[in-house]
């Protein structure tokens, strides 16, 4: 198979740990969107906050760490408690109004089985009537 990208080392995957869980102030998510992802083929996780979850994408992102820091870094300054759950890939075409939700990360694992269908909840919810699908298959 064809590599698609950098490939995770252990560096990658310590940075990835240290931003993993964050321990905040009581504070809240409130204007934060539960869902943020780009047209075309990108990395994704899925963050826990409180009883809730956020998507985030990004098309640019080389590694999972990359798609996560800027809403772990809001949360963070918003004294928020997290948890990335883990990730992915999120495949969205505005054309056919499709999401394809996959994969795997390495940098943030799933703890038990992958939660796309958590990650397909929240994406479902911002796209209504869109097609969107699952597969614990594929990185």
């Amino acid at each position: 198979m064809a590599s698609s990208g950098p490939t995770t080392n252990a560096q990658d995957q310590a940075e990835a740990a240290a931003m993993r869980k964050g321990e905040g102030r009581g504070g809240t998510i409130a204007g934060l969107p539960p869902c943020a992802i780009e047209d075309g083929l990108q990395k994704y996780v899925l963050i826990q906050v409180g009883e809730g979850h956020l998507v985030r994408g990004a098309v640019s992102a080389a590694y999972h760490r990359d798609a996560a820091q800027p809403c772990v870094e809001q949360l963070s300054a918003l004294g928020v408690d997290y948890e990335v759950l883990g990730g992915g890939r999120i495949a969205l075409d505005r054309a056919s109004k499709s999401i394809k939700i996959y994969g795997f990360s390495y940098g943030f694992p799933w703890q038990g089985r992958p939660r796309h269908d958590i990650t397909a909840d929240v994406v479902q919810a911002h796209f209504p009537g869109w097609t969107v699908t699952t597969s614990d298959e594929g990185y």
